[in-house]
């Protein structure tokens, strides 16, 4: 539940969030506790999956599972869907591993793995921190790989180091493309880049103005769509979803961008967009790959089918992912599997951990607690259908209502844990290790009351808050020793393809996990490196000039050379500076040789032609032969010959 809207918690900041905190009057129901079936591991170390075999006749003949979690801070949840992720792929046959991550980015970590480059590399380069930086989420990159789990990522967010070549890339495709010099591509990539760094459109470039090229590309991606080759077809329709997503993010920005609404006007409608979209980009992969099973890694909120059935005001404008794919495929094809915690912590690396509410008398947590059991499963599709339950599952606040239509079967952990960050010394690339101290608070939830009264307010809405990544916006200054501003310095992070660039006032901004080193550079200055701060103070930083040693230059009495002089020493030259290499080759030459207007000679030939190095003139010889090119006749035919004993009759002959 990543990005600008996440889950329902809608965490922004990229993640602007969005709890419950009063579903009006979520009383539990008389109807008894639904049945359960008490598990004994959810360890992605235990590759025994005796007590995981019930799940064939659950799942059926489903061909998407959806995986959700309540939050993304429960790391012994992402270690069990990294369990559930290795039974799907080893038993039931499932192919994909689709991530609430970026669709360009997985597309290119996937052709990049199918090529044997590193999977932890490309997976770090297209996957969102809050999972890929967990030391749990280490268990999922075995099963990915050639002979594994292919990779797709179903956001149209942009996430990893890989949104950087989204624009380079385009313009390699279509380049062979009549027409692709017109797409102004700077204009792509400021858009792109700005809404990586700040989910947001630039500054003084308008939806229309984007637009506009998106049209441009499209027209020459549809003439891509129709070439010969198939590789180039469906290169061409992967780059025409990758557009379509694109638009619709940025049409998304430009409404609920970051900074666009304040944390009363946020509702989770808002989220609409970004959902159509990822279920748009999910099943354009299913088209494109009708043989796949798919696994959905991702927010349980996103992943819910039928949420208007909880009695919650807002949840009734509110459209997920997970409903719109449920109606594409058919119910029986999709599978829609949460996460539920009868106690604990939850909570990002670093950040000030969060309980896990006490779940109330007669909720499906309180009666799950009772079994006494670390693990559980509920089957609401088979065991539960229509029944009334209050459930804690999203983002930890009650809601009651049919929960069988909207998920399908829950996996009850006794007590989640906040993740944990990869050690210093992982394989794995990874951010700053100090970047889970920048990770901002989570506000706490609301009431823990499954009854509250119906004048509160259904929905609590979070402040912003970091983004999914732990990052956080650090803005600075950079000046010189005079305090005057240095205008447009780099400003980097050592080692990585990230930074950006003061404006002319010297002023930056750039999200970053945490106290992270950072260098400075300007035209003319000594670099500078420094260390983020801890807080929210703007950063200063102060460039000193550069002192630069000259080479001795020794001035000369006499005149300059002459105009004659350098033209003879450029000619004496040029068998110096025009060098080619050997080579040989076999050529075929046809002569014609007249004497005014009557033919006397006409021949073809194959000859093999032998070159040395050295400078060849462009004259080369009488007729074409040097004198040091060997040329050796392997087939002659005379065409016509008039005459005998004609001047070069007989060399024309031997040389072809």
């Amino acid at each position: 539940m990543l990005g600008q809207k996440t889950g329902l918690k809608w965490i922004w900041g990229v993640l602007l969030a969005l709890g419950l905190s009063a579903p009006g009057r979520a009383s539990a129901q008389a109807a008894g506790p639904a049945p359960a079936r008490a598990l004994r591991s959810l360890s992605p170390a235990d590759t025994t999956f005796a007590e995981l075999e019930f799940l064939r006749s659950e799942i059926g003949g489903a061909r998407v599972v959806f995986l959700g979690e309540p939050t993304h801070g429960e790391g012994n949840v992402l270690a069990a869907k990294a369990r559930l992720v290795a039974f799907l792929q080893q038993r039931l046959g499932f192919t994909t591993l689709a991530m609430e991550s970026g669709f360009f980015e997985l597309h290119k970590a996937q052709r990049e793995i199918a090529g044997g480059k590193s999977v932890p590399k490309n997976l770090q380069s297209s996957i969102f921190p809050i999972w890929m930086q967990t030391q749990e989420f280490q268990a999922v990159l075995p099963l990915v790989g050639p002979d594994g789990l292919r990779v797709m990522g179903f956001d149209p967010q942009l996430s990893g180091d890989y949104n950087e070549d989204l624009v380079e890339d385009l313009q390699d495709f279509l380049d062979d493309e009549k027409g692709s010099e017109a797409l102004d591509y700077d204009l792509l990539s400021e858009v792109v880049s700005r809404m990586a760094e700040h989910f947001e459109l630039p500054p003084g470039r308008p939806l229309a103005a984007l637009e506009a090229e998106l049209a441009k590309a499209d027209a020459l991606l549809r003439r891509a769509a129709a070439a010969p080759t198939a590789a180039r077809r469906a290169e061409a329709g992967f780059w025409q979803q990758c557009l379509r997503s694109l638009a619709a993010l940025a049409r998304d920005y430009a409404t609920h961008g970051a900074g666009s609404k304040t944390r009363a006007e946020w509702v989770a409608a808002d989220s609409n967009p970004r959902d159509a979209q990822m279920a748009d980009n999910l099943l354009w992969y299913l088209r494109q790959h009708p043989a796949e099973k798919v696994i959905c890694w991702g927010a349980l909120p996103h992943f819910a089918n039928r949420v208007e059935v909880l009695g919650n005001d807002e949840l009734r404008a509110y459209r997920p992912m997970g409903r719109a794919v449920k109606e594409a495929l058919g119910p029986e094809q999709v599978y829609i599997l949460g996460t539920l915690a009868g106690g604990g912590t939850h909570g990002w690396p670093g950040a000030a951990s969060q309980a896990v509410p006490p779940p109330a008398p007669g909720t499906l947590e309180a009666n799950l607690l009772a079994l006494q059991a670390p693990y559980a499963f509920v089957s609401l599709k088979h065991d539960a259908p229509g029944r009334q339950l209050t459930t804690y599952a999203f983002d930890y606040q009650p809601l009651a209502g049919p929960w069988s239509e909207v998920v399908d079967g829950f996996l009850f952990l006794k007590s989640v844990n906040p993740p944990h960050w990869l050690a210093a010394d992982s394989t794995a690339a990874r951010l700053d290790t100090t970047a889970a101290g920048a990770v901002a608070q989570v506000p706490p939830p609301g009431s823990l009351s499954p009854a509250l009264g119906q004048s509160a307010p259904t929905v609590r809405r979070v402040v912003r808050v970091a983004d999914v990544s732990g990052l956080r916006t650090v803005r600075g200054v950079v000046l010189d020793p005079r305090r005057r501003p240095v205008p447009y310095a780099a400003v980097v992070l050592p080692g990585r393809s990230q930074g950006t660039v003061a404006d002319a006032n010297g002023r930056f901004a750039l999200p970053l996990p945490g106290p992270t080193r950072l260098q400075v550079s300007s035209l003319g200055y000594n670099l500078a490196t420094v260390q983020s701060p801890l807080g929210n103070e703007e950063l200063t930083v102060v460039l000193t000039p550069a002192a630069y040693a000259l080479d001795a230059v020794r001035v000369a009495g006499s005149a300059p050379p002459t105009p004659e002089v350098i033209l003879k020493n450029v000619v004496k030259h040029i068998p110096v500076n025009y060098e080619q290499q050997d080579y040989a080759a076999e050529v075929y030459t046809h002569r014609r040789l007249s004497n005014f207007d009557t033919l006397r000679l006409e021949v073809e030939a194959v000859s093999r032609l032998r070159v040395p190095a050295g400078f060849r003139h462009y004259t080369r010889g009488l007729l074409g032969h040097e004198a040091d090119v060997f040329q050796e006749v392997k087939q002659r035919h005379v065409l016509a010959q008039q005459g005998q004993h004609v001047p070069l009759l007989h060399f024309l002959k031997n040389v072809g």
